[in-house]
């Protein structure tokens, strides 16, 4: 795989922590796991085997196991996150170091497979050939669960943001020593952002609808998360769908989840600002073969 500001293979042992900890944020909690949970219920999984493709410090892996699957390969670029993965000691349970668009597995091999954010990882190249590949192990009836960040082109907040962010990132880009990774990471109540650095790597710049045409599909970014600055490449949600068409994936489930009404959103155990109505933060796809 082209590796590059987009690139997380190299990530040492801290990276792999600080990611297992994060998991998937207050927003994540909402919007991401509970339909995961839903899509992995015993049921689905009872006997199954499963490739866990990106699977990071396994812990999906380790819950499909836990519903009853019978097997589960998981592979990742990054060899800290699978140390980590293999620590845990999942029965069933094997992990190696592979290419999620170049896979060295069987071809109708598994009943269920597991893309966990990971298509955000993948330049264009790679990309449609991860769907490709994955649809080549899938058995016959086979079904994949894909989930990527949704809504690029929106700041997502815990809701009490009142400084211009791109406002906030320059002053602290000066307190920070030009350190564009601990400046991201020092926004205050920033869940989730989108940004973009000049040709020597500095200067990052928040992306929005109105400067759109800073990304295009495939190119890398750099993306603030609950808890840690990662870099990315750029998918919108229907470069996923299209990608899993084109690899001969029918869609079963798509979900887009947002707050339909402030009375939802004032409820709602986590703090998340009112970016969350109408705008989703996760892509969600069950595809069958």
């Amino acid at each position: 795989m082209k590796r590059g500001i987009s690139d997380t293979s190299h990530w040492g042992k801290d990276d792999a922590q600080h990611y297992e900890v994060a998991k998937h944020g207050p927003d994540g909690r909402v919007f991401l796991d509970p339909y995961l949970y839903q899509m992995l219920l015993p049921e689905h999984l009872a006997g199954a085997t499963v490739a866990d493709l990106g699977c990071g410090t396994g812990p999906w892996s380790q819950h499909v196991i836990k519903q009853g699957a019978s097997e589960v390969i998981g592979v990742d670029l990054n060899q800290a996150m699978l140390d980590q993965a293999r620590e845990k000691m999942i029965p069933n349970a094997t992990f190696g170091q592979q290419d999620v668009a170049k896979l060295n597995l069987d071809d109708d091999k598994f009943d269920r497979i597991l893309s966990i954010n990971v298509g955000c990882n993948l330049p264009s190249e790679s990309f449609e050939k991860h769907f490709e590949e994955a649809h080549r192990i899938a058995k016959p009836g086979g079904r994949m669960i894909v989930t990527a960040p949704d809504s690029l082109l929106v700041p997502f907040t815990d809701g009490e943001q009142t400084e211009d962010i791109q406002e906030e990132l320059n002053r602290l880009l000066a307190e920070k020593n030009g350190d564009v990774k601990a400046a991201i990471g020092a926004l205050r109540h920033v869940l989730r952002a989108t940004f973009v650095v000049d040709e020597n790597g500095k200067n990052p710049t928040l992306v929005t609808d109105e400067n759109k045409h800073l990304v295009k599909p495939g190119k890398p970014m750099i993306r603030r998360i609950p808890g840690l600055v990662v870099p990315n490449n750029f998918h919108t949600a229907n470069e996923y769908i299209s990608a899993a068409a084109f690899a001969g994936w029918e869609v079963r489930q798509l979900v887009q989840a947002a707050f339909r009404c402030e009375k939802e959103r004032v409820a709602c155990e986590e703090k998340l600002g009112t970016e969350y109505m109408d705008n989703s933060p996760f892509l969600i796809m069950e595809l069958e073969k």
